[in-house]
């Protein structure tokens, strides 16, 4: 049985949940994080953040204009965190660290394989995604955007 709330409902529990010391799965929601989380097919597991979570190319959760956000870390300049999704790259977040909730673990596929965000199989997609052109980025994402994969 799936059950739909709002989303500063779901939030605060999944805060809640976090400040207890659980993780918490949370399905992906929009196209920001294309091609490497895909929209309603994935799902990421989160723990709160701690200090050491906080590196460049780290997926995590963090609050931006009274929404939850979920991108990927890339500049940190002190106490302002720079934040950008996979599949919107020219669009990016300022926030502070105090702004920062969860960081992702781990991946959950479509299929129940999960791919720790640790591991060389995960490293070695981010790198490559990261290493394309932009324009090269662009076309990828416009044909799975136009075959709906």
């Amino acid at each position: 049985m799936q059950i739909e709330l709002q989303n500063k409902i779901f939030f605060a529990e999944v805060e809640r949940q976090l400040a207890e010391g659980h993780t918490v799965t949370i399905k992906v929601k929009g196209h920001s994080m294309t091609p490497l989380l895909r929209d309603g097919r994935d799902s990421v597991v989160v723990r709160a953040v701690r200090s050491e979570d906080i590196k460049l190319g780290q997926l995590m959760f963090f609050r931006y204009r009274g929404a939850w956000v979920m991108h990927r870390l890339c500049k940190i300049d002190g106490e302002c965190l720079t934040f950008a999704g996979d599949g919107n790259y020219r669009k990016q977040e300022s926030v502070f660290r105090s702004d920062v909730v969860a960081t992702v673990i781990a991946v959950r596929r479509k299929d129940g394989r999960v791919v720790s965000c640790d591991s060389r199989r995960w490293h070695r997609a981010s790198t490559l995604w990261l290493a394309l052109h932009p324009f090269i980025r662009r076309v990828i994402l416009s044909i799975i955007h136009r075959l709906k994969l």
